[in-house]
């Protein structure tokens, strides 16, 4: 079932804050995406207990994977992102809820601009919403934006 057909006649409650919740188990308030790389199993770990405490939507662990929050280069993004998702995923066929359908939402948060012109971050944003739309995201989930400028276009051509 499609998260639209499920919406239609059901409520789908969704995870709480990766980042926050990370931090409270580490102690650390550095970015919880490197954990993607650094500590693949804490990151499943999380994913599953939120899933055991009844979210059937849960964000992949990337709201801060961007050039500008990781230092990085696009390629690395894109990198980032797979392997994000693919922790989540895993994580979701780890829980074993046999009839229940857990969601996965490509979690997307604000770049900073940086010196960036504004037809670079939304072809920034363009990669990120792709690289998930290829990785068979059927949500994506934009947190946090104070200003729709940057997405909207990018929004436009993925209903598109």
């Amino acid at each position: 079932m499609t998260i639209q057909e499920a919406l239609k006649g059901h409520k789908i409650i969704c995870d709480g804050g990766f980042g926050t919740y990370y931090s409270t188990i580490t102690g650390t308030n550095g970015l919880p995406e490197k954990a993607n790389l650094e500590n693949q199993e804490l990151v499943k770990k999380i994913h599953k207990e939120y899933i055991l405490a009844g979210a059937r939507l849960i964000r992949t662990n990337t709201f801060a994977t961007n050039t500008q929050a990781l230092e990085c280069t696009k390629e690395e993004v894109v990198k980032e992102i797979k392997l994000g998702y693919r922790l989540a995923k895993e994580a979701v066929q780890e829980s074993d809820l046999s009839n229940e359908k857990v969601y996965i939402g490509g979690d997307i948060g604000p770049i900073s601009r940086g010196g960036q012109t504004i037809e670079a971050l939304k072809a920034e944003y363009e990669l990120i919403c792709d690289t998930f739309l290829e990785l068979g995201a059927e949500v994506l989930v934009f947190e946090t934006f104070p200003d729709l400028v940057m997405i909207t276009d990018v929004i436009e051509k993925i209903k598109r």
